[in-house]
């Protein structure tokens, strides 16, 4: 929650969001900066819906997120699932963060369960 927490007052006092930069170069996007402006717009949402980090709240915050996509966008919504619970789960269930992102979305979209497994 102290996170959480820092995030906002910075957030308030600077009208910024601080983005964490690393782990940005295999992901589903392509360019580091377009995984920022993702992060930037998920963080937004946690700052804006005063959510936490748990699997719960990410889980809300994924829903909030896909839901702000057109209707007819149901891969990228799959997508968003993926990004946010599936690594969510992916860390709960091995204590550590996802290695590759993009060949975990590719194996999480394929069959969520073994996508789980330890890379």
């Amino acid at each position: 929650m102290k996170l959480i927490k820092n995030h906002k007052k910075t957030y308030r006092e600077t009208g910024k969001i601080h983005i964490w930069t690393g782990e940005s170069e295999n992901t589903i996007f392509g360019d580091e900066k377009i995984n920022h402006y993702f992060r930037a717009w998920h963080d937004y949402i946690h700052l804006n819906y005063n959510l936490g980090y748990s699997i719960t709240e990410e889980s809300i915050v994924c829903n909030i997120q896909r839901d702000m996509l057109p209707s007819d966008w149901v891969f990228e919504k799959e997508l968003i699932n993926a990004e946010i619970i599936g690594q969510a789960h992916y860390f709960y269930m091995n204590n550590d963060f996802v290695k590759n992102q993009r060949l975990f979305t590719a194996n999480y979209l394929h069959n969520s369960i073994n996508a789980l497994k330890k890379q």
